[in-house]
């Protein structure tokens, strides 16, 4: 029942949109959808108010918000979400992921280089092909074993 009620103010809230705005083109879409296509436009404070008033977890905004960021290239904005922030709050990983899928390797490295293990560090290292990389962190962390596969799985890649 409550499931219902969720899908009918969001069809109510997409039709006034609708009404509102001509060019908006998103009926019978999910709250996600919605919300990837207002951070796409940059329109935050629609964002923001979607993710009130539907109860959206502050940890899958910041999903689609990398995800979304990450498809449209905005590595600027994408870069401003983690600016201040330590650790976010779905870690770096999806940061990392992200920027694998669309092939930007060097914007990878920005967030590999701020995992606080090690041997994460040089998985991902070594997952880009960044074998330089990932072998300093294992002399770092005087790694011999951790050297060895670097090496192995360097000399294996062609």
């Amino acid at each position: 029942a409550q499931q219902t009620k969720d899908q009918l103010k969001l069809l109510q809230w997409e039709r006034d949109q609708e009404l509102q705005d001509r060019e908006f083109k998103c009926i019978d879409g999910s709250v996600s959808d919605l919300l990837e296509m207002y951070i796409a436009k940059s329109e935050s404070r629609r964002s923001l108010k979607i993710k009130q008033q539907f109860k959206v977890p502050e940890k899958r905004l910041w999903h689609i918000e990398v995800r979304t960021l990450a498809k449209q290239h905005n590595w600027d904005e994408l870069s401003q979400l983690v600016a201040n922030k330590k650790q976010p709050p779905i870690g770096f990983h999806p940061f990392i992921e992200a920027c694998v899928e669309e092939k930007n390797f060097g914007e990878a490295v920005k967030y590999i280089q701020r995992l606080s293990d090690p041997s994460q560090q040089m998985e991902w290292f070594c997952d880009i092909k960044y074998w330089k990389e990932a072998a300093e962190v294992a002399a770092r962390e005087k790694d011999i074993d951790a050297l060895n596969v670097i090496r192995s799985r360097c000399r294996n890649t062609t």
